[in-house]
């Protein structure tokens, strides 16, 4: 009988980490808001983006996209789950707002 293999893409890796984190942090008690949960997935997205041709070229040859998968979730977690996230998406909200000339949300 032969036994076979899982394989995951890259995007699996980071769904399947992702919801780890998430179940992890809903059992802790930590319910965020359909806000928190959209910025976590805009900004996983984001650093996995920004993190993975980095880290192809540091050497990690196939790892590379775990290791960015990895690292944007901690990142979107870091920043959309506790208050100095929330302080630091605040301040770049309104960064992008000062660059894009949008008025002050009152």
């Amino acid at each position: 009988m032969a036994v076979g293999t899982l394989t995951l893409s890259g995007w699996g890796v980071g769904l399947l980490l992702a919801t780890v984190v998430v179940a992890a942090a809903w059992v802790a008690g930590v319910r965020p808001s359909i806000r928190a949960g959209a910025a976590f997935l805009v900004v996983a997205a984001g650093v996995h983006l920004v993190a993975t041709p980095g880290l192809s070229s540091a050497g990690l040859g196939a790892w590379a996209t775990v290791a960015g998968r990895v690292l944007a979730v901690a990142v979107a977690t870091a920043l959309c789950l506790t208050p100095f996230g929330g302080a630091a998406l605040g301040w770049l909200r309104e960064r992008a707002r000062t660059l894009l000339r949008v008025p002050p949300a009152e």
